[in-house]
């Protein structure tokens, strides 16, 4: 029984980091694209906006780890709330269409879209145990990455198709909506 139920949280966790790293490296490929193709904006200020969106990415990911780590804290509940919150501000983001809106929403959309990480990483040990850490991370992270694989062709074809960053923006926010339910 306990083996079951540590399969099944595997598995939950899978299909999460699967909809989450859909938008994460969905969003790295795209993200300058989106901001030149749609806005006309320049290669390097669009390239600068996304490096405040990595600086929101470095900054979220040890933070939100660290207070996943504190006593009575519900890692479950956290991704929840920060996946939620990923999805929101793409969406948001999508709906920018100036370079100071671009740069006050990057930051953020990078906390968040790297932050569901270090929470999601800590609940597969919980999962497994200590003496399946190891696989269990390789095993779960091999079918995260099946999201980073697919999301940049179908935000491609969304874009390609349509030329509406929202629409692919909206896309990328399938992910991480999706996250929250095996949670």
């Amino acid at each position: 029984r306990k083996i079951r139920l540590r399969l099944r949280n595997l598995i939950f966790l899978s299909i999460a980091g699967c909809g989450g790293l859909w938008a994460t490296v969905g969003f790295g490929a795209w993200g300058n694209a989106l901001m030149t193709r749609q806005y006309g904006i320049s290669p390097v200020v669009a390239g600068s906006i996304v490096a405040s969106f990595g600086i929101g990415a470095v900054i979220a990911k040890p933070t939100l780890g660290w207070i996943s780590d504190l006593p009575g804290i519900s890692r479950r509940l956290m991704s929840i709330l920060v996946l939620v919150a990923f999805a929101i501000t793409l969406m948001v983001f999508g709906m920018c269409s100036t370079v100071t809106q671009f740069y006050l929403v990057a930051p953020v959309l990078g906390a968040f879209s790297y932050g569901y990480l270090p929470v999601l990483m800590a609940q597969v040990s919980d999962a497994s145990g200590k003496r399946l850490a190891g696989a269990s991370a390789g095993w779960t992270n091999a079918i995260w990455q099946m999201g980073s694989a697919v999301s940049p062709l179908a935000v491609g074809h969304v874009y390609g198709g349509t030329h509406s960053i929202v629409l692919a923006v909206l896309t990328l926010a399938i992910g991480p909506v999706i996250a929250t339910r095996p949670m």
